[in-house]
Order: structure tokens, then C-alpha cells, then sequence
């Protein structure tokens, strides 16, 4: 994901001093619409370029912490998709910043370029006392799914239809919720209240496998202000220590114990942080083995992540029906990491096991 901060504006807006009409934040559906925004303004800045309604929103979140003076990373514009209704991956964001009533030298240029290249396009404007705050949001939207509902009642089914496939086929919809059992193929019952998380796959015409679509789902219970991560968390200090603190607190979002360190499968975490840097990031499919004959007969897996900080990494771990299935087995009790920074991105590798 790109994140750019680009500086002063240049020409007068007849109309630009207007106060920014900044896109719903919060929306009851996922969903996509090209909806002409209605602050004038950005309109304007947008020119022939459609924007979406969702993604626009996007970008007002963005922009409303950047005016409060916030930090955000990958994982807090993650949490703010999803709060908008957007149901794709943030492919890039530029922020601006110009005095109160001027145009932004780059909006125009980066969504039509972003267009160009197929992407879906958000924008929004938020003011900052005597400053205005231009988001511009593009995302890979390679399926254009149906609409569909991030808050449920308890024994609903979700199902996720397409409007159009472009091209994918065998579309399969997979959930996990608060007890962290992965349900799917298929129409998904939510049979308990809480936060879920959903996922639709789709088969490229090239032949791949992927996600095409997903988002967080609430149960019998509204939409959080916050994520899972409350603030960004750097790669700073004892990086293993924080890691493991900031995974204990995803499981206790769902009330599980905490997990411990454990050395021996510290020595085996590591060991695998070293192949994959010899040998490029690609999964063990020995992982599994190779805790078992370190005398781990339960339950056991392997997580990993890269990112450019602690919460960026983790987010998509949480953000996955898999992963998160594995992080919330009660059963897993002990743990071993091995981080550090490699290329400029925090690298991880989490070896868990029962006891």
C-alpha cells in the first residue's frame, strides 16, 4: 500500500472556500457505487473521473485523522474501509495539505491515472482550520460484488452474490467468527453474536486463487468505533516482546488466555525467519512436521507477516479467515517469534503450539 504526503496547493477554486461535505464514514452495506460526491469541490478536482461512495468515505476518515493530528497506518485505513462499506483491498493513498480554499496540485492527476489503470477511485476534502486536508483513495476491485450487510442477527445467512465476475470463476465465501471456527463454502449462518470476519475467493482467468472481496461482519452488536488496533504500533524496542503483547490482545478481544513464550519453539521460529530470507518469503509446507518432531503432538501452527509496523503486520493475520482461525484456537498456549526488520519491513514468524 502507498502512502504519499505531498505539500501546497496552487490555483483558487471559485467555489473551494465552501466548507467540505466529507463522505459517510460509517455505512450499513459493503457495497460499490459511483455516486457523484456531493461537495462541489471535489467534483470539480475530480473532473471526468468517477468516484465511489464507499471508497470516498475512505478517504474522509483518512483525512479526518490527518486533521486531528493522528497517526494512521495500514491497519487503521483497513479498519476504516470496512467501517465505510468498501469491500476490496486499499491499493494506494495520497494525502495533501493546502491553505483553506485552494485546489490540490496532485487529486486530479493521481485519480485519473489510477482510472486509467482500472483502479476505483475515492476522494474527499476535510478542513483543518485555515488548511484543507485532499484524500485521494484507489483500490483493486477485480469482482463487483452485490451488496451486502456488515451488521447480522443471530442465525442470519449471508450470502454474497456477484453483479459482475469479470472474468473469475468458482466464487466461494468463507466466515470465521468469535469462536474462531472457519464456516464456508457457501451461504454462511452467523449462529453466534460477535465480531465475524468474511471472505470471498475467486479463480482468476490467469488460474489463481484469491481474495476478491471481504469485510469485518457484527453479530447482535453494533459496529465498534475502534479496531483491533487502537493506535499504530511501531517497530521499536524489544520487537518480539511487542509482538507477542499486541497478538495476546487480539485473543483477548474474544476472551482467550494469553500465550507464553516458549524457547524451543523460539529456536524454531527463527530458524524459519532465516530460510525464508535466504530463500524468499513462501510459506513451509513442512511447518506442521517440523513442530510435531520438536515434540508438540496437539494443537500447533505457523503465522507469519511482513509490514512496516507491528499492527500493520498483524492486521493481516486478524484480517483472514485462516489465520485469525488459527489465533483463536483456545487450545494454543505457548509460542515462539522471530522478528526483525528486513528490506525496510518488519518480517515475522509465529510458532504456536499447545503446550
Amino acid at each position: 500500500m502507498l502512502f504519499l504526503m505531498l505539500a501546497c496547493g496552487k490555483h483558487k477554486a471559485p467555489d473551494a472556500m465552501a466548507t467540505p461535505i466529507v463522505p459517510a464514514t460509517l455505512a450499513p452495506l459493503y457495497s460499490r457505487s459511483d455516486t457523484p460526491p456531493r461537495d462541489e469541490v471535489v467534483k470539480h478536482v475530480a473532473g471526468e473521473v468517477p468516484l465511489d461512495e464507499a471508497l470516498s468515505g475512505v478517504a474522509g476518515a483518512v483525512g479526518l485523522l490527518v486533521a486531528e493530528g493522528l497517526a494512521y497506518d495500514r491497519s487503521s485505513v483497513n479498519w476504516a474501509r470496512m467501517r465505510a462499506g468498501w469491500p476490496h483491498a486499499i491499493d494506494a493513498i495520497v494525502v495533501e495539505r493546502v491553505a483553506e480554499g485552494e485546489l490540490p496540485v496532485e487529486a486530479g492527476t493521481v485519480a485519473t491515472e489510477a482510472r486509467a489503470e482500472g483502479l476505483v477511485v475515492g476522494m474527499a476534502r476535510v478542513r483543518d482550520g485555515d488548511r484543507d486536508v485532499w484524500v485521494t483513495v484507489s483500490s483493486i476491485a477485480p469482482v463487483r460484488l452485490s451488496a451486502f450487510p456488515r451488521e447480522l442477527a443471530v442465525g442470519q445467512t449471508l450470502s454474497i452474490g456477484t453483479v459482475d465476475a469479470a472474468g473469475y470463476t468458482a466464487l466461494e465465501v468463507w466466515a470465521v467468527g468469535p469462536s474462531g471456527l472457519a464456516l464456508g463454502p457457501g451461504a454462511v449462518v452467523v449462529d453466534e453474536p460477535g465480531e465475524w470476519f468474511v471472505e470471498v475467493w475467486g479463480t482468476s482467468p490467469e488460474g489463481v486463487d484469491e481474495v476478491v472481496g471481504s469485510g469485518a461482519l457484527y453479530v447482535a452488536t453494533e459496529t465498534p468505533d475502534d479496531g483491533p488496533f487502537e493506535e499504530p504500533i511501531p517497530a521499536a524496542g524489544e520487537l518480539a516482546a511487542t509482538v507477542l503483547e499486541a497478538l495476546n490482545d487480539l485473543r483477548y478481544l474474544e476472551d482467550l488466555q494469553a500465550i507464553g513464550a516458549d524457547p524451543v519453539l523460539g529456536s524454531s521460529a527463527r530458524s524459519e525467519l532465516e530460510r525464508r530470507k535466504r530463500e524468499g518469503w513462501t510459506l513451509d509446507p513442512a511447518a506442521d512436521a517440523r513442530l510435531e518432531g520438536l515434540g508438540f503432538s496437539g494443537a500447533r501452527a505457523e503465522l507469519s507477516c511482513r509490514g512496516p509496523n507491528v499492527s500493520s503486520c498483524l492486521d493481516t493475520i486478524w484480517w483472514s479467515v485462516t489465520e485469525r482461525s488459527v489465533l483463536l484456537t483456545p487450545q494454543l498456549d505457548v509460542a515462539g517469534l522471530a522478528v526483525e526488520v528486513v528490506n525496510g519491513q518488519l518480517a515475522v514468524v509465529i510458532d504456536l503450539a499447545q503446550e
